[in-house]
C-alpha cells in the first residue's frame, strides 16, 4: 500500500495511489474491463474511451490558414468536412494490490 508520499501527488480529479477500487470507480466510473486474482490479491481495471471531439476554434482557424496556402482552391465546405471534428482514444489501466491502487497508466491518441 502506498505511503504518505504516494498520496501527496494526485490528478486534478483526485486520483492518487493507495485508493481503494471503490474510490477509483467513484472518480472514473465503472471500468470497461475488470480482472481479479484472488490468490495474489492483484486486481486490474481497464478503461477504454473513444470519442468524436469538436476541434477548438483557434486550431481550426490555424489549420484553415495553413491549408489555404497549400490548396488555394479548397472550398470552405470541404475544409470543414475534413477538420471540424477529430477522434480521441483514451486508455487507462489501474492496478491494485489488496484493494489499494499501486499503479496506473494513461495513454491516448488523437487523429483527424
Amino acid at each position: 500500500m502506498a505511503g504518505k508520499a504516494g498520496c501527496s501527488i494526485a490528478t486534478a480529479s483526485g486520483l492518487h495511489l493507495g485508493q481503494t477500487q471503490a474510490q477509483v470507480i467513484a472518480i472514473l466510473g465503472l471500468p470497461t474491463r475488470r480482472s481479479r486474482n484472488l490468490q495474489s490479491g492483484r486486481d486490474h481495471m481497464t478503461y477504454s474511451l473513444e470519442a468524436r471531439k469538436k476541434t477548438e476554434p483557434q486550431e481550426l482557424a490555424r489549420r484553415m490558414q495553413q491549408e489555404l496556402k497549400i490548396y488555394p482552391d479548397l472550398s470552405v465546405e470541404n475544409f470543414h468536412l475534413e477538420n471540424d471534428f477529430y477522434f480521441l482514444e483514451v486508455y487507462i489501466q489501474a492496478r491494485f494490490l489488496r484493494d489499494a491502487l499501486t499503479d496506473w497508466s494513461v495513454s491516448w491518441s488523437a487523429q483527424d
